[in-house]
């Protein structure tokens, strides 16, 4: 067990939540140090830069995508991130590189042309030129008719109605425009597309070939997960085993530091810093942070889901899953939570939900907490819950989401 601590301890450090947490507030320094945020068009998101910076505000954030610090992009997966201006590149890079036999398939079965894509992506820049941002449907209006073809069964059969998703799509991996989120804000899963502005870095990314483009995805990854290995970056990542342990081999590595962790990579210029802080909380875990964490926050989703931090008592403990059809998995099970959690005493802690129908927040509190973590966590719960609504007016997760399905989780957590 004292092992598995200090696993946790280094990877509460990678992630900014092992030490006490200064007041300054640096939304895109959030995403450079600790890793791009999942969007999902809910209000996990704005969790995720919470917990790391507990003074930030939800107008910093709007601020920071208004100044293009923060960029909203596809990236690993082809799942949409927040990520830092200068990363925003390479993330749209890694999703052209990792859709391309997708995009080919598409195309193949829905029988349009590089043409007609082409000559289409033309008359996109040149109605954002002229009429400014707009939606995919301000577009359609914009563009005259004989420009965007509708794909009929063809399309259909290969998910595309017509030219345009496609034409959108190759102007956004060429540099050709980019998407901000509709009213500039993250709960949403509307996006405005617009002329480029300022430098992402897309032109030096999409010049480098696949292996040079891997390292320095697998370099960052490194410094945002904490200790990890090849499986957790080609689950974060989607890219292939092979091409995963290759990306991997190129980073600068200290000397493993965990006897029981095979295979493990430590970015050797975090170490020393990831050191002192664990050895810190180690000794004095009551200390450590307590932070209410969004569903999907990086600190389970870069190493492979929570189940290194689940101790026996909550292992059997039933939680939703993404892409789990209603039914419950065990925690220690489970890799894609589809429920908040919250870290206290160097450890995962509870589990939690706002409920609109009370104004109140749900909270799961694991047992073997210190009083001092007990106290701060259920505080903490009433404080985030309090600032979901204030700062946003909601607490939705996910743009699906809706207060009945707040209301139930809530309840669920309370049943437990």
């Amino acid at each position: 067990m004292s092992e598995i601590k200090e696993l946790r301890a280094w990877r509460l450090a990678a992630q900014g939540l092992a030490r006490a947490r200064t007041a300054a507030v640096d939304p895109a320094a959030v995403v450079a140090n600790h890793g791009w945020v999942r969007t999902v068009g809910g209000t996990d998101a704005y969790l995720a830069f919470r917990a790391r910076q507990p003074g930030v505000r939800a107008a910093d954030i709007h601020a920071a995508l208004e100044a293009g610090a923060l960029r909203v992009s596809p990236a690993a997966r082809g799942c949409i991130y927040v990520v830092p201006e200068a990363e925003a590149g390479l993330a749209l890079s890694l999703a052209e590189r990792l859709s391309a036999s997708t995009a080919a398939r598409t195309q193949r079965v829905a029988g349009f042309t590089d043409a007609e894509i082409d000559a289409l992506v033309t008359e996109v820049v040149t109605a954002l030129a002229r009429e400014g941002p707009q939606t995919t449907d301000g577009l359609r209006k914009l563009i005259p008719p004989q420009h965007v073809r509708g794909l009929g069964a063809d399309g259909k059969r290969a998910g595309v109605s017509s030219t345009l998703p496609p034409a959108l799509r190759a102007a956004e991996f060429g540099g050709r425009i980019e998407r901000s989120p509709s009213g500039g804000r993250l709960d949403s899963e509307r996006y405005l597309w617009r002329l480029p502005t300022g430098d992402t870095g897309l032109a030096e990314a999409r010049a480098l070939a696949d292996a040079q483009l891997h390292a320095r995805l697998a370099d960052r990854f490194c410094r945002w997960a904490g200790p990890t290995g090849l499986a957790a970056f080609v689950q974060w990542s989607g890219l292939g085993q092979r091409a995963a342990k290759a990306a991997l081999a190129t980073v600068a590595a200290a000397p493993r530091p965990f006897a029981h962790m095979d295979a493990a990579v430590v970015h050797a210029e975090h170490a020393e810093t990831w050191t002192r802080d664990a050895e810190a909380l180690l000794a004095e875990p009551s200390r450590a942070p307590v932070a209410l964490l969004p569903y999907a926050d990086n600190l389970w989703a870069l190493n492979g889901g929570p189940s290194q931090w689940v101790d026996s008592a909550q292992a059997g403990v039933p939680v939703p899953t993404w892409g789990g059809g209603g039914k419950k998995t065990p925690l220690a099970e489970a890799k894609h939570l589809m429920v908040r959690t919250a870290v206290a005493d160097g450890r995962l802690a509870g589990l939690w939900e706002h409920d609109p129908a009370t104004h109140n927040t749900a909270l799961f509190a694991f047992a073997g907490l210190s009083t001092q973590a007990q106290t701060a966590l259920a505080a903490e719960a009433k404080a985030g819950g309090a600032w979901l609504v204030a700062e946003l007016g909601h607490a939705r997760t996910h743009a699906l989401d809706n207060e009945a399905s707040l209301t139930a989780r809530a309840q669920w957590i309370r049943g437990l």
